[in-house]
């Protein structure tokens, strides 16, 4: 070999590494001392609360409290008689259990439990493998019994094998194929009424049997689909008795030592049944190695009941939690976009919200109340003396629905789980802010061996079970087969009402009902004339579009989009790409644009750059300081009456100009100082005559594919003046960020522009380009609006005020990256003047297959506008339809004469940023500048408006027309 090939490891790593092996022991014999001190000044351990022998006895018997409680019950009550410390007397032989209820000593016993982790046996379990079947076990405990040294070498001999993802991972296809057949099962289980029957606990077990027999035996034993096979009955039912029956024996005194009692027997005989060697597993097994034959067993009698438990209890909290329940379901469409979509070892690379419902579920209902450690070394535990070797019960699950641990702790919140994530009235997060108080699995060297393949098979079943929205008791069993014969009786698409074509044209031109109305009327006119579905027929080339204006549609057509959804194309802007500026853009569209797979693979790669929280907040200051610039170019502006000038829309745009440059070119323009710049003020004016002219262009018959009209022209001309600009920007930004001359933003490692180029030159640029057009108009519409809607209802000002004061409480205080952690009540005011004045009026899609919309076909293929605007201020969706309540929003609030907190009972009413994979790629960034830049207003200002009504144009973008002179009264 070359020996100069290899990698040189340099000096001063080795004495880095030196250094800090002898920091770290140092810290362990220092804390070793300190323990050893606080030893000494303890409470003897025999001054430990808890019940006295005979007191324990008692109440396991009928009539005491225990009996009949489950193990959770049991020591929830424990831990409100005696408190976070309580030791249970030892009887008949057995050493004492100290149970302890504080997650700082769930650290500090685990911290200190030496390389081969004491846990306390399970004395029933082990008496059967030591005495009843040592000929097979060989006095071999397994990983749940045995400990010290034979312990170590099992446990590092098979953690490569059960702990590597890549072994993992390879199972992926096959257990994949155990849900498939469990889901075809389910839909012969469902009754007249689409529920499982009563014994769908027992399905759900033989489930789980299936599953781990493939991998513990590498081999199907077919018990899916046999219902009448008494072997396998057999094995299940004993599972369950060596779980309920073991947990008897193990907490009520060990009199089975002396006497074998009629349950200890039938604990027995469950055993037996499991390792018979005349059973099914006998005869698959045949495995002469012992430790694969240990690790079968119990894999088998880990692997039916505890995974089966987590399924049910998942499928429990995701039934009664419909939100969650959709939200999860479009992680898995992404996924598994169809229903004989197949998974492979790479599919669950990417599934935060699964593994955070997962997470959730083991928290409100944990599989295991707690874990069990021997004292590793003397300890003070609650101020009381815990020998060396002392067995410990560290109760976890009573901590979970505790508020000092978890807030909202009775809510299903995966959202607690994901990191970067805000929730109303959850500080940290929504987690615990000790992570000791969550282990599910256990920790450190003898944590589950068989975690990583647990994990794996409960996100298999339940991303099955939601493809086919299973949670819901197979709500939807058979929706494709029902919407094709549906398709079949409805009326055909011929009926579908609407003007004709020339009609259509004649109402968009002067003297006609649609002429120069803005998209929001339009839209009510039309659904008010032809009800909730009409055709608009297409013209010269161009196809029909549909519109709807009913939510439960838009669910449909979402709900079946497929992995790349498709959007009818802004027609003119494609053919500025794919025409005009080829040389430019390649044939690329960009996510507005592009479709199929060639959109699926550029959305997949900047969705990782444009979506993280994490890269969103790095650009909180920089953003603020083009804010607080903007703020003080608003003092100048203002006249004798403090009101802002007519033109005051431009410079908002000016404002979102600087803002989005920013971000998109990592870069500031300078144009919000600058009153006379030709540069800002063309690039502005192209971008309104883009949204304005483009918007026309769209409607009216595209006569230009045949004659450039004059209107096209200018249209075209609008784009070449925003792409030569913008192309001039991202070259200089490009450049400097290859001489290393580019500053990165705060708590981030690159821009979002050097991501891109690092990932592919051509998305960077067609990126760039796209921000910049969205950036310009979106955002200082909504902040326009906004501020019209706080300016009329000063109540509402004032409450968002004081929640700007506790985060600016000075003028001069800076927003920091974590500002924005929690802001409800300013989320709630964007949300809701997104509402009353949305600035699109909805979502455009193509049918992802045949489909029935308010009873007639509807091809697939078929362009879509889902027009969910016009519900907002519909009171049938929202009570109190046409006041800006913000509270509305918010969780948990009444409000005097609004049902269901003022919210629509139809989440697809409100998608102002869309739904699913297509959703604005932009939506993070611009709800960050909106915040930021009303921050910063809100601080210094006071707003007023005393010129009635906004009144919005006819354009792409539903922008206010009026002269936007708020009055701007400077805050005392």
């Amino acid at each position: 070999m070359n020996t100069t090939s290899k990698i040189r490891i340099p000096l001063n790593y080795g004495i880095r590494k030196f250094y800090a092996s002898l920091t770290k022991a140092f810290a362990t014999e220092t804390q070793a001392a300190v323990i050893n001190q606080d030893y000494e000044n303890a409470k003897p351990y025999s001054e430990i609360p808890g019940p006295s022998a005979f007191g324990l006895l008692r109440d396991f018997f009928p009539g005491g409290k225990f009996h009949n409680k489950d193990p959770m019950d049991i020591v929830k009550l424990l831990n409100t008689l005696y408190g976070n410390i309580l030791r249970l007397p030892g009887q008949f032989g057995k050493k004492d259990l100290v149970i302890i209820y504080d997650p700082q000593d769930f650290e500090l016993i685990f911290r200190t439990e030496g390389a081969w982790p004491y846990r306390k046996p399970l004395y029933a379990f082990d008496y059967f493998r030591r005495n009843v079947r040592a000929d097979l076990y060989k006095d071999n405990g397994g990983l749940l019994h045995d400990k010290g040294e034979v312990w170590g070498q099992m446990r590092s001999a098979v953690n490569p094998v059960m702990l590597k993802p890549k072994t993992v991972k390879a199972y992926i296809p096959v257990i994949d194929d155990v849900a498939v057949e469990f889901v075809a099962k389910m839909k012969t289980l469902g009754d007249e009424n689409q529920e499982m029957p009563a014994n769908f606990g027992f399905e759900l077990n033989k489930w789980a049997l299936e599953s781990i027999a493939v991998i513990a035996l590498e081999h199907r034993l077919g018990v899916i689909s046999n219902d009448d096979d008494p072997e396998i009955q057999k094995i299940i039912e004993s599972v369950k008795d060596l779980f309920h029956l073991g947990f008897k024996v193990e907490v009520l005194p060990p009199i089975w030592n002396y006497v074998k009692i009629p349950m200890f027997k039938k604990l027995m005989a469950a055993f037996s049944t499991i390792t018979d060697d005349e059973s099914v597993l006998e005869k698959l097994l045949k495995i002469n190695p012992h430790y694969a034959f240990i690790m079968a067993m119990d894999m088998f009698l880990a692997g039916i009941d505890s995974t089966s438990t987590a399924v049910a209890d998942l499928l429990y909290h995701l039934a009664i939690n419909p939100s969650k329940q959709e939200k999860l379901r479009e992680e898995v469409m992404r996924i598994l976009p169809n229903v004989d979509s197949k998974f492979t070892t790479t599919s669950l690379n990417s599934i935060p919200y699964m593994r955070a419902c997962i997470k959730e579920a083991m928290r409100l209902t944990p599989t295991l109340p707690g874990t069990f450690r021997g004292a590793g070394r003397n300890l003070v535990l609650q101020g009381y003396q815990i020998p060396k070797d002392t067995d410990m019960a560290m109760i976890g699950g009573v901590l979970h629905l505790d508020e000092s641990h978890f807030a909202r702790p009775k809510e299903f919140i995966p959202e607690r789980w994901l990191n970067d994530i805000e929730m109303e009235r959850c500080p940290n997060g929504g987690k615990s802010s000790n992570p000791f108080a969550f282990l599910p699995f256990g920790f450190g060297a003898r944590a589950c061996i068989g975690k990583r393949f647990a994990e794996m098979e409960i996100t298999l079943i339940i991303f099955r079970k939601q493809y086919a929205s299973l949670a819901k008791a197979f709500a939807t069993q058979t929706q494709a087969a029902t919407i094709d014969r549906d398709y079949e009786n409805a009326r055909p698409y011929s009926e579908i009402p609407g003007p004709s074509a020339f009609g259509l044209m004649m109402d968009f031109l002067p003297g006609g009902k649609l002429h120069n109305k803005d998209a929001m009327n339009m839209h009510k006119s039309l659904n008010s004339e032809y009800g909730n579905i009409l055709r608009f027929p297409g013209q010269f080339g161009r196809k029909d579009i549909i519109f709807t204006y009913d939510p439960t549609d838009f669910e449909l057509i979402f709900r079946t989009e497929g992995a790349w959804p498709y959007r009818r194309p802004v027609y003119a802007f494609e053919y500025f790409r794919r025409n005009v500026r080829a040389d430019l853009y390649k044939n690329n569209g960009g996510l507005v644009n592009d479709q199929g797979e060639v959109w699926g693979q550029m959305r997949s790669t900047v969705n990782p750059v444009m979506l993280k929280p994490k890269t969103v907040r790095a650009y909180i200051p920089a953003i603020d300081d083009v804010a607080v610039e903007f703020v003080a170019k608003m003092k100048t502006l203002a006249d004798e009456n403090q009101e802002m000038p007519a033109n005051f829309g431009f410079e908002l745009n000016k404002w979102s100009l600087e803002s989005i440059a920013v971000i998109a070119l990592e870069h500031r323009l300078g144009v919000i100082s600058k009153d006379d710049d030709p540069e800002s003020q063309k690039i502005i004016e192209s971008v309104k005559d883009l949204f304005h002219l483009g918007f026309k262009v769209e409607v009216l018959p595209p006569i230009w594919n045949y004659v450039q009209i004059p209107m096209f022209k200018k249209l075209m001309a609008a784009f070449n003046t925003i792409t030569d600009i913008s192309k001039k920007h991202v070259d200089n930004a490009t450049e400097r960020i290859l001489k290393g001359e580019a500053k990165n933003v705060e708590g981030s490692d690159d821009s979002v522009l050097e991501k891109l180029l690092k990932i592919n030159p051509d998305y960077a640029f067609i990126m760039a380009m796209d921000m910049l057009l969205a950036g310009i108009d979106t955002t200082s519409t909504v902040v326009a609006d906004l501020l019209y809607h706080l300016a009329m209802n000063p109540s509402k000002q004032e409450k968002l005020r004081e929640e700007v004061m506790r985060i600016l409480p000075s003028v001069d205080s800076k927003l920091q990256t974590t500002s924005l952690n929690s802001i409800p009540y300013m989320r709630a005011c964007i949300k809701e003047s997104m509402r009353l004045t949305p600035p699109v009026p909805g979502n455009m899609r193509g049918a992802g297959r045949n489909l029935v919309l308010q009873g007639y076909q509807i091809p697939k293929d078929t362009d879509i506008a889902m027009v969910g605007g016009i519900l907002h201020l519909d009171e049938s969706h929202y009570a109190r339809s046409k006041e800006f309540i913000p509270e509305r929003w918010l969780n948990d609030i009444e409000i005097e004469g609004c049902p269901n907190g003022g919210k629509s009972t139809n989440p697809f009413t409100f998608l102002p940023f869309g739904f699913g994979s297509r959703t604005c790629i932009g939506k993070r960034f611009a709800e960050m500048e909106v915040t930021v830049i009303m921050f910063r207003i809100l601080r210094e200002f006071k707003v007023e408006w005393h010129y009635g009504p906004l009144k919005f144009m006819q354009a792409f973008i539903v922008a206010p027309t009026n002269d936007l002179k708020f009055k701007m009264i400077p805050l005392k």
